[in-house]
């Protein structure tokens, strides 16, 4: 990087961190000289890091291409400073009556590890669908498993995924449908993903496409003494009526 412009980039984020709104040590000693512009880099470097974001996230375009560091007009940059306050105030609640060596420490990464939205993904895909639809949601969780998986960020297995759909399937099996769909796209051989697809096709009053369902549950797991009884019972009930 040329050297003017790491060092207009550094002082950018000098006046960004000494004339926002201050964070408790900042505030409680007016008097305290800038930081290093080397450290703050650092520091808002494992911002970013632990948010997976780039500075625009928080800051807005200025001048000549450049971030405008001083304005407050991005509301996340709001969100920003009461995060770093809260993160401070934890480590000092933390470090009560602890040695230096002995404490574990909170950082932007404990919560979100390396994502904006830290929240688990059962909630963002249950919001998704309640929000936008059953096809939303899976189109969704395909976006962030193909960018994530792998990560810590958020947890892919199937159980969770199951369990997620299970709490609308009753009164939104259509929608059901879809993200069960999608999960077989990841693990096609599970039983267990297709009984529950069989499941959200009985709540939609379409047992043909249930006992399929069943039937290849059946086909990659003889053993699976649920799907077998349910495959019986439609069986024997398509034939009462």
């Amino acid at each position: 990087m040329d050297p003017r412009r790491f060092r207009a980039l550094a002082l950018g984020l000098v006046f960004a961190v000494v004339l926002s709104a201050p964070i408790h040590a900042w505030a409680q000693e007016p008097a305290r000289s800038a930081p290093n512009i080397v450290t703050v880099v650092e520091t808002m470097r494992t911002y970013t890091q632990g948010l997976g974001v780039e500075c625009i996230y928080c800051h807005v375009d200025g001048q000549n291409g450049r971030l405008n560091y001083r304005s407050d007009d991005n509301p996340r940059k709001q969100v920003a400073r009461k995060m770093i306050a809260m993160t401070a105030d934890i480590n000092t609640m933390i470090g009560l009556g602890r040695s230096e060596h002995s404490t574990t420490r909170v950082t932007c990464l404990t919560c979100h590890r390396g994502v904006p939205d830290p929240r688990p993904l059962n909630d963002i895909i249950r919001e998704k669908m309640e929000r936008e639809g059953g096809q939303a949601a899976a189109d969704h969780y395909r976006a962030l498993r193909q960018r994530f998986f792998g990560g810590p960020a958020y947890d892919f297995r199937e159980e969770l995924l199951l369990t997620t759909v299970q709490t609308f399937v009753d009164g939104r099996p259509d929608e059901a449908i879809e993200l069960l769909k999608m999960n077989l796209e990841f693990y096609p051989q599970s039983s267990r993903g297709y009984s529950a697809l069989a499941y959200a096709y009985t709540r939609r009053r379409d047992d043909p496409s249930a006992m399929t369902a069943l039937e290849k549950a059946l086909d990659l797991d003889p053993d699976n003494s649920i799907a077998r009884g349910q495959l019986e019972q439609l069986k024997k009930y398509q034939r009462r009526r």
